[in-house]
């Protein structure tokens, strides 16, 4: 799902002649240490919470690719260096997902 956000789905607005190809990206304050131990840039799924100092993200659990309820919950993908932890309270970039407009939430 996220090469598809990161490759395909531009191509394909590309195709359809769009003139805006990438979702909107913001800065956001880690809520809690966002770590990607991996060599490449990693793409971590994260909810997103607006308060006073602007927008705050938090990681949605298990970032594993099989694991489906991860990118359900996202409302972006946060962008993180190689070998980096983001720590509590730093900034970092967001790819935007879906509409932050408040939401009513489901019952589980």
């Amino acid at each position: 799902m996220v090469t598809f956000e990161l490759f395909v789905r531009p191509a394909l607005r590309r195709m359809a002649g769009a003139h805006v190809l990438d979702r909107p990206r913001l800065r956001a304050r880690a809520v809690e240490p966002i770590a990607n131990s991996g060599s490449r840039r990693g793409y971590l799924r994260v909810t997103l919470r607006e308060d006073a100092q602007g927008y705050g993200a938090q990681l949605t659990g298990d970032q594993g690719s099989a694991i489906l309820r991860s990118m359900v919950l996202a409302d972006g993908l946060a962008v993180v260096a190689p070998d980096t932890t983001i720590g509590a309270g730093e900034a970092v970039d967001v790819i935007v997902l879906r509409s932050l407009e408040p939401r009513a939430r489901w019952k589980r």
